[in-house]
């Protein structure tokens, strides 16, 4: 008799800092926001990243996805950890 294994249709898992703790989804900045907070352009953005100014537009506006080196490059630039920008939803 054959055994079948259990299927998952889709985990999710919580978002992490660097610091190994939960990230909790409240605690998380649109990139728009982040920016106003900052007094940050998009030109500016992306001078203090080093990552295009098409790019940043894109994370900004939630068009495609940003590769993980641009948003740690932009992150570092805006002074916070990576998972602490919400890269899914624009505001």
């Amino acid at each position: 008799m054959a055994t079948t294994a259990p299927t998952v249709d889709r985990i999710v898992l919580e978002p992490w800092s660097l610091s190994r703790r939960p990230v909790p989804t409240e605690a998380r900045w649109s990139l728009r926001e982040l920016m106003a907070a900052r007094c940050v352009s998009g030109g500016e953005l992306a001078k203090l990243s080093g990552v295009s100014r098409n790019a940043v537009s894109r994370a900004v506006n939630g068009r495609g996805t940003t590769s993980m080196p641009s948003r740690r490059r932009i992150a570092a630039a805006l002074a916070v950890e990576t998972d602490a920008i919400d890269w899914s939803h624009p505001r």
